[in-house]
């Protein structure tokens, strides 16, 4: 039985093949068209195909049915706007993936995706949305993202952070996002959240949030330790310190992170210990044979395997990571996910956010990262310019519409951050966020967003390396992770943008 689902090619081929007969100048518009019957016989296929075929182009006004159940040509159908929306009639096929294993606030909000994804297509019939899900850890779906968004056509639209675009930009691959009226949007957003969005004056990155690197402490086990948990950290030592003396009071770990936390660790350690990095700006590559790496290396694998100062948690189960934190039994994160129960659950007098010690070079290292949609250039025109109008009219929806609301009473909880101009407008924005909360945000915007361009890079490769070898008896050395790290950059193919060394030539 043929097939005539909403991404079929065959689909495709038979409304251009009625289109192609249509524009010929046989019909007029005052005779009625052949019947589907006719048109499956005479093209070799369904009636049901010809069917969708013929909805699709009642949709865009080039016939219309009256007199019972015939169809006629429309009478604004001419010989140009036939040729305009032959050219435009092929489906636009917007292929979203998404990883199963995800927060719950992530799985309702794609019940809610879902149901403005079916509005959407009403209004634009040329769109047709495929979602792809995954089961699979972080880093492979990272990988295979990546990998698929570079080279091929799908996924259509994918979220990344925005130290990813220098990499996504060296192979041409975020496409120009059309943004048409839904792009009245981004007057609605703070420049500064902006400023990585235009290529060539072209909207190419439409930013819908941000990250932030901070730690998230439990107050009330700062106090009993005798520590102020307001206080900032006074430097790395400082850090370690009071570690212990948390540890020494509550039994465990102090600082508990995911695997892809543990590499954003160890990438900034590198860089405090590198006392020639730049006051400003984007942070280089790091070079895994240099002493600075050999240093951070060694400073990690004491704070991991012979002070035991930090938990490896398993990142992709957040019940496992949010339900002791919010128990009192976990001093320290550096993990976000918590806070919006947090929020909701109104008790976010009960944790204080921490900025990380500062470097060498007194140089902040907690920050903030914007998170946004990139459109895939290898998608076809169709593809790219729906997937452009569907993001810019989500996000308007969620923000300056009525799908605040609607993510409300699905029991998602609001964003922790605005992008507004005035947050006072957003209106999926918390209201509940703590004086102290939003003064920390505060502080790391001003900081600006100053990450590593490789970290989840080669995080996405490394975890499951770093994982095996963490929860092995004994400790690995220094050597042992700094050649995993150098062939899992490597292997990333992102060396020789700016590092022109090869491990393979050199372990």
């Amino acid at each position: 039985m043929q097939c005539s689902a909403p991404n079929s090619p065959l689909l495709k081929r038979t409304t251009q093949r009625i289109l192609e007969e249509l524009e010929s100048g046989r019909y007029r518009r005052d005779e009625p068209l052949p019947s589907r019957r006719e048109w499956a016989r005479g093209l070799n296929v369904s009636h049901f195909t010809v069917g969708r075929a013929m909805d699709l182009l009642k949709s865009r006004g080039l016939i219309e049915s009256r007199e019972g159940s015939y169809t006629f040509l429309s009478p604004s159908a001419g010989g140009e706007s036939l040729s305009v929306l032959r050219k435009d009639s092929a489906l636009g096929e917007i292929h979203l993936w998404a990883n199963c294993k995800r927060s719950t606030r992530r799985m309702k909000q794609a019940i809610v995706r879902r149901r403005f994804q079916k509005n959407f297509g009403k209004t634009t019939p040329a769109a047709r949305f495929f979602n792809e899900k995954f089961d699979v850890p972080f880093s492979d779906f990272l990988s295979r993202q990546l990998e698929n968004f570079i080279q091929g056509e799908h996924p259509t639209l994918a979220e990344f952070p925005q130290t990813y675009l220098e990499f996504l930009n060296d192979y041409k691959a975020p496409g120009v996002l059309d943004s048409g009226e839904a792009g009245r949007y981004l007057d609605l957003l703070n420049d500064k959240y902006l400023e990585h969005s235009f290529v060539d004056g072209k909207c190419r990155f439409l930013p819908f949030g941000c990250s932030y690197s901070h730690l998230v402490c439990n107050a009330e086990i700062f106090r009993q330790a005798g520590l102020n948990p307001d206080a900032e950290f006074q430097s790395w030592d400082d850090f370690a310190d009071q570690c212990e003396r948390l540890k020494a009071i509550h039994g465990v770990e102090p600082l508990h992170v995911s695997g892809r936390g543990l590499f954003w660790l160890l990438t900034h350690w590198v860089y405090q210990a590198d006392p020639a990095l730049p006051a400003r700006g984007r942070l280089p590559l790091i070079d895994w044979q240099s002493k600075s790496a050999r240093v951070g290396m060694d400073f990690l694998l004491e704070m991991f395997f012979d002070r035991k100062l930090i938990r490896l948690v398993n990142s992709s189960n957040r019940l496992a990571q949010i339900s002791p934190f919010l128990a009192g039994q976990v001093p320290m994160v550096l993990e976000e996910i918590m806070l919006s129960a947090a929020v909701e659950l109104d008790q976010t007098a009960l944790f204080t956010l921490k900025a990380l010690p500062i470097g060498p070079n007194s140089s902040p290292f907690s920050l903030m990262n914007t998170v946004g949609w990139v459109v895939n250039a290898n998608a076809d025109e169709m593809a790219r310019r729906c997937a452009g109008q569907y993001i810019f009219e989500w996000e308007r929806w969620i923000h300056d519409g009525e799908g605040g609301a609607t993510m409300r009473r699905q029991g998602v909880a609001p964003s922790l951050n605005s992008l507004f101009k005035d947050p006072d407008k957003d209106r999926f924005y918390s209201d509940k966020l703590p004086e102290n909360w939003k003064r920390t945000y505060r502080d790391l915007e001003e900081c600006g967003r100053w990450e590593a361009s490789d970290s989840d890079l080669v995080a996405g490769a490394l975890i499951p390396i770093l994982q095996d070898e963490f929860q092995k008896d004994r400790p690995v050395s220094s050597e042992t992770l700094l050649k995993h790290l150098l062939l899992a950059q490597y292997d990333a193919g992102i060396l020789d943008r700016e590092n022109n060394f090869h491990p393979n030539q050199k372990l």
